[in-house]
């Protein structure tokens, strides 16, 4: 239900909050491999890299080989930096909606949702 009022909000841009989310970290982080990618943003093996395959497609993000042909850096490239900035308002205002629907119970449940991951890997 999260994940669809999100996507709804970002179809416009023609992204998924996954997808944004990983052009975010990429963003925030530069070079990358997929395993770090995976840890930080919880997600798992098949939809991170059914996602870097169309952000890699789309040009998004770019894939270099490591030291060793087991390792790939991910970066993001210059049309990854502009689609995420086309999609931070409509990301704000998907955050905007939603808090409107729940009022004062959204910060709330936006603290335990990001504090489920540390949690559960305990």
């Amino acid at each position: 239900m999260l994940t669809r009022h999100y996507d709804g909000y970002l179809r416009e841009c023609g992204l998924q909050s996954s997808q944004l989310g990983i052009l975010f970290f990429a963003f925030r982080s530069g070079k990358m491999t997929q395993q770090e990618i995976a840890q930080q943003l919880s997600m798992d093996k098949a939809t991170l890299s059914r996602n870097l395959q169309l952000l890699i497609r789309d040009g998004y993000l770019k894939s270099q080989p490591g030291e060793d042909r087991r390792t790939r850096f991910i970066t993001l490239t210059a049309a990854g930096k502009k689609k995420a900035r086309q999609a931070t308002p409509l990301w704000e205002d998907a955050q905007a909606a939603m808090s409107e629907k729940l009022g004062k119970d959204f910060e709330g449940l936006l603290s335990k949702l990001n504090q489920l991951p540390s949690r559960l890997s305990q």
